[in-house]
């Protein structure tokens, strides 16, 4: 098992883009492209929101979300289940900002409604084509 989780560890730092998918209130998945903040891990995802879009709206009234990770050319997938957390520390807001957000956020870090969201995931999917490998990992309970 260890080595099945060091080996997503790896593969999930490759990946800067993800599609965070989300449940609606009337229980249908609803994903989007996402930029990843910081380290992407096993043990936490961080993206940026304002709250009170469809994605910030279907995380607070159900925080079950999945992240999903593709590579275009050498066929690498990584499929993740978890809880997600709404943070609106606006201190840790500054400090894991980034330029490449200043694009949607055109207020900066001080946007109305900006929020962190901070996902602990509890099962992985990965897919390797180049070595045809296929493995489910338990991450947390």
């Amino acid at each position: 098992m260890d080595e099945q989780r060091d080996y997503l560890e790896r593969l999930l730092k490759t990946f800067r883009v993800a599609a965070l998918i989300t449940v609606s209130t009337d229980g249908a998945p609803s994903a989007r492209p996402m930029l990843t903040l910081g380290d992407v891990s096993t043990r936490e995802i961080w993206f940026m929101t304002r709250l009170d879009t469809e994605k910030g709206r279907n995380i607070q009234s159900n925080p079950n979300v999945g992240i999903y990770f593709a590579t275009d050319g050498d066929q690498r997938y990584v499929s993740l289940r978890g809880r997600a957390e709404i943070i609106r520390d606006r201190e840790l807001i500054r400090t894991r900002w980034t330029e490449q957000l200043q694009r949607w956020f055109r207020q900066g870090p001080d946007t109305p409604n900006l929020a962190l969201v901070k996902v602990v995931p509890h099962e992985a999917e990965y897919w390797d084509e180049r070595t045809n490998r296929e493995e489910r990992v338990t991450l947390a309970s």
